[in-house]
């Protein structure tokens, strides 16, 4: 996750939707969690001065991302599409 020119580190966690009706069933709870800054400082990542081996992962990152928004969104409508029925 950026912000500026810098990318902390965050905690993802991912668990099911206590399903206590219909309507929430299949749903999934993602949030995103600032960790902790270290004693020592943290290095500024930059987008220039990321390795390839950075950068790569960076990418598959944002493609999970970009998938699992879609899935979310799918899921949104399809939702919205069964409570309009």
């Amino acid at each position: 996750m950026r912000r500026g020119n810098t990318f902390p580190r965050v905690t993802i966690t991912v668990e099911p939707l206590n399903a206590t009706t219909t309507d929430t069933e299949g749903l999934w709870l993602v949030s995103l969690e600032d960790e902790p800054q270290t004693s020592a400082p943290a290095v500024a990542h930059t987008a220039a001065a990321a390795s390839a081996g950075d950068a790569a992962l960076v990418r598959q990152l944002e493609y999970e991302l970009k998938s699992t928004k879609e899935d979310l969104q799918q899921t949104i409508e399809d939702l919205e599409q069964r409570m309009k029925s």
